[in-house]
């Protein structure tokens, strides 16, 4: 083939291509982003948008982030007129977090440490926020627009709704103010695209083709089992209020000796039993909310609900009673001399957490092995299917195991 003939293939093969590209119709594209200059990663993502043939860049929303909003502004402008595209509105935004401020922030790295990059607020290169700071590129001699950002992005989704897509390259507080302004907001975009993402995601990571579309559980009907440990929930809640009310009583023992805002309320509670039943009380309900919980979860782990599941919930419920309000109870009796020579077995063993009667010790772990049974028996359906979540099964299995002779040694 002629060199002549291959230069004239080429130029039309490029045309063709050209003419594709222009019949293609173009993604609208608002760009918010902390467009710190110049030439950054900031600016440079700015240009990678203007310049692709599937992209119409609406506008350029811009707010602080690595630098100050005037600055970023000023830098921005400058880039739109160096490549000759000062047709795309740049639309400062928000200036200040809606929240925390440089002063917090501070007190916060004084606290748990520094943190090497701020933005705006990094030591090194903080300037005021009025301040523009160096410009070797030169300064813009274009104005921004009149409008504020939070307002433009409304507009646009109002005018090309379901059409609009925004990249976020910077701090979100842009599309909060948008969204106070107009809750719809979110509805009218065709979508949002956050740093480090794609236009077009690809990906043969099995993690991602796995993935759910909307989460398992959120269709999940309660079983009758499921149901019976509501009641569970509602114990911890009691027995966390009772732990928090001994503990101000047996602080305030502490100001007033026996007395409690002027009334002898050791007469009725002294401080060993107010002390003993806060310490044990704290072992019921983070025991009672572990229990409830794992025979919440277990039928929804396991696929199903296992013939006789709630009876056995409800028979534990009992017994947990039972050994809370006795060994309680037991407890007051041992402590005022009450019981005898009962007083190891029903009473206080006199053990540092274990302040509870040899007998309600020895039921409690019987209560633990029976929890053990009933969790058992709602997993086996899935442990019995060996599949990939075969070892996470197994490891919540033996955690559950552990947890029986821990609540007990305690």
């Amino acid at each position: 083939m002629k060199l002549g003939q291959a230069r004239w293939i080429v130029l039309i093969a490029l045309a063709m291509t050209s003419m594709l590209a222009l019949g293609q119709e173009k993604r609208k594209i608002i760009i918010d982003q902390d467009a710190a200059g110049p030439a950054g990663t900031d600016q440079q993502s700015i240009l990678l948008l203007i310049q692709s043939p599937q992209t119409e860049v609406l506008g350029i929303t811009v707010v602080t982030g690595d630098a100050w909003l005037k600055s970023e502004v000023a830098h921005t402008l400058r880039t739109l007129e160096l490549i000759g595209r000062t047709d795309i509105p740049v639309v400062p935004g928000a200036e200040y977090p809606l929240v925390r401020r440089k002063r917090e922030t501070e007190l916060w790295e004084q606290r748990f440490g520094s943190i090497a990059w701020v933005g705006a607020w990094t030591p090194r290169v903080y300037h005021p926020p009025d301040e523009l700071g160096q410009f070797p590129e030169g300064k813009p001699t274009t104005k921004p627009s009149d409008e504020d950002a939070a307002h433009f992005l409304v507009r646009m989704v109002h005018k090309f709704p379901g059409e609009v897509t925004i990249y976020e390259g910077g701090p979100m507080t842009n599309l909060a103010l948008a969204i106070s302004i107009d809750p719809e907001f979110p509805k009218l975009a065709r979508e949002l695209i956050f740093m480090g993402a794609s236009l077009n995601p690809q990906t043969d990571d099995p993690e991602f083709a796995n993935t759910p579309n909307t989460d398992p559980l959120i269709n999940l009907k309660p079983t009758p089992s499921q149901k019976a440990t509501i009641k569970y929930f509602f114990v911890v809640a009691a027995l966390w209020l009772l732990q928090i009310a001994l503990g101000a009583i047996t602080a305030h023992y502490g100001v007033e000796g026996q007395g409690f805002y002027g009334f002898n309320l050791s007469k009725y509670l002294p401080y060993t039993i107010a002390r003993t039943w806060h310490l044990q009380i704290a072992i019921f309900w983070i025991a009672t909310s572990w229990l409830a919980t794992g025979l919440y979860i277990a039928p929804a782990v396991g696929g199903g609900e296992p013939k006789g599941q709630r009876l056995g919930v409800n028979i534990l419920f009992g017994a947990l009673v039972a050994v809370v309000g006795g060994s309680l109870a037991g407890e007051y009796l041992g402590i005022q001399q009450k019981l005898g020579n009962l007083w190891f077995w029903f009473g206080s063993q006199g053990y540092e957490y274990v302040d509870l009667g040899r007998v309600w010790q020895i039921l409690l772990f019987g209560g633990l092995v029976f929890w053990l049974w009933l969790m058992y028996r709602a997993l086996a359906p899935a442990l019995k299917k060996r599949d990939e979540n075969f070892s996470l099964l197994t490891m919540f299995v033996i955690s559950a195991i552990a947890m029986a002779p821990r609540t007990r040694a305690r």
